[in-house]
């Protein structure tokens, strides 16, 4: 079965990238412009991993981040910013977010770290 990832950006041309650079590396991307949207992805099931901008027009990833690590402790969170200023990556770390890759980003070296965030979670839905 392929790992699902939300990828949550208000940028559609990231979104088009990375769901296509996804697919690529056979993961099932699900695509979220706002954290509205994202929440509706979360109630329709969880991910395997989540992929998420610091800034979006209806919240700040920040506080998104420890949201939904706060319900959902276990699931990888990948910050994905323009931000880059050390106290803007200590702060999305201390959120919660397992990384932080700054935009612009190489897409060997974002696969490379999902697949670390992901061998250290096993999915729920393989859980017993």
């Amino acid at each position: 079965m392929k790992r699902q990832l939300l990828v949550v950006d208000d940028d559609p041309d990231i979104l088009h990238v990375l769901k296509a650079n996804l697919e690529l590396y056979g993961y099932d991307p699900v695509l979220a412009k706002d954290w509205a949207s994202a929440k509706n992805a979360l109630s329709v099931g969880l991910p395997d991993l989540v992929i998420l901008d610091l800034t979006l027009p209806d919240g700040n990833g920040i506080d998104l981040c420890a949201e939904f690590k706060h319900d959902h402790p276990k699931i990888p969170v990948i910050m994905l910013t323009a931000k880059d200023r050390v106290s803007d990556k200590v702060m999305g770390l201390e959120s919660g977010a397992d990384d932080y890759i700054v935009k612009p980003f190489e897409t060997l070296e974002l696969m490379a770290r999902i697949k670390a965030c992901l061998r250290r979670y096993q999915p729920a839905r393989t859980r017993s």
